[in-house]
């Protein structure tokens, strides 16, 4: 419900525009979250395996239009880096070069370079 009233705020907004948006929360170990658009969450285990938490094939409707359709995911035992991502720019071969907002283990939040 959150993403949705985001939605309508921003399509009532003569200024604003249409976004993707992604929504976790992360407590103990376990994350749940919702994205709408292309925006993405993937789990990267220990070995450098990438596991999506957020579904690849909903790009549309986005925030903005009125009729963003969250999809949710989770609760997961989370086991690796938490990777945000756009979906327009993601390509898990080029895992290693990406840039992003990793949760490590540890549960402190970091923003790294990897390569």
């Amino acid at each position: 419900m959150l993403l949705e009233g985001i939605d309508h705020a921003v399509l009532g907004d003569p200024d604003a525009g249409e976004t993707s948006a992604l929504v976790m929360l992360v407590q103990q170990g376990v994350v749940m979250g919702a994205s709408v658009g292309d925006s993405l969450a993937y789990v990267v285990d220990p070995s450098g395996q990438a596991q999506a938490l957020s579904p690849r094939e909903r790009h549309r409707p986005r925030i903005g239009t009125g009729f963003a359709r969250p999809a949710g995911f989770g609760p997961l035992q989370l086991e690796g880096k938490l990777i945000t991502r756009r979906a327009a720019r993601f390509d898990e071969r080029q895992l290693p070069g990406a840039f992003a907002v990793g949760l490590p283990l540890e549960g402190r939040a970091s923003l790294a370079q990897h390569g």
